[in-house]
């Protein structure tokens, strides 16, 4: 679990890293081919999926360790999956927002 928490913690960092990256060119011509758009779609799709799906399960976990009355209980990584929620959610609308038609 501990690995898919640092995966779905790091995905938006990365998605946020290509947008710049395309738009500053930084990614040497990069941001010009297809398969870059392909790649930048996927992760504006899955990356909200993951980290609600993060929320899920880190919200079902503290539900039990509640219900069971378990003293080693924290709320932090409820919170930390929050957090990463409305990060992706708000790196998906600066996409939206850069986008022209």
């Amino acid at each position: 679990m501990l690995f898919l928490r640092i995966i779905i913690i790091a995905l938006p960092q990365i998605f946020l890293f290509l947008i710049i990256g395309a738009r500053l060119d930084w990614l040497g011509g990069w941001n010009q081919e297809s398969r870059s758009f392909d790649i930048m779609v996927m992760l504006f799709i899955v990356i909200p999926i993951f980290t609600a799906a993060l929320l899920f399960g880190e919200s079902v976990r503290y539900y039990r360790k509640v219900k069971s009355k378990d003293r080693t209980r924290s709320i932090l990584l409820p919170i930390l999956a929050l957090l990463i929620f409305i990060e992706a959610l708000s790196i998906d609308y600066y996409m939206l927002t850069q986008l022209r038609m």
